[in-house]
């Protein structure tokens, strides 16, 4: 069974099993989250990240891809590349990857 936080906002239906995610986590359309993945508070992972099984990304964590085009942060950003997590990985406070 899955843990989700009523205050987290998840909009993928593409999740596993025995996944934990946190609150203050976002989590936007087409991410795909394996088994037993754990997802610790304000973390963003963006449209297009693919997260394998087991991994746990700790707070503060950015997951996507790199902006494109002029006023990106005031808009919905445009990507353009995936995103790949491995099974097993575990990704570090703060860290941003795309």
């Amino acid at each position: 069974m899955n843990n989700i936080s009523n205050l987290a906002v998840v909009q993928t239906d593409n999740i596993g099993v025995q996944v934990t995610i946190s609150e203050f986590t976002v989590i936007r359309p087409q991410v795909s989250i394996g088994n037993g993945v754990v997802i610790h508070p304000h973390v963003v992972i963006e449209s297009g990240v693919h997260i394998g099984d087991n991994v746990e990304i700790f707070p503060g964590a950015y997951l996507g891809k790199e902006p494109k085009g002029a006023g990106a942060l005031a808009r919905e950003p445009h990507f353009e590349r995936s995103v790949y997590i491995g099974d097993n990985c575990s990704i570090g406070p703060n860290a941003v990857i795309y």
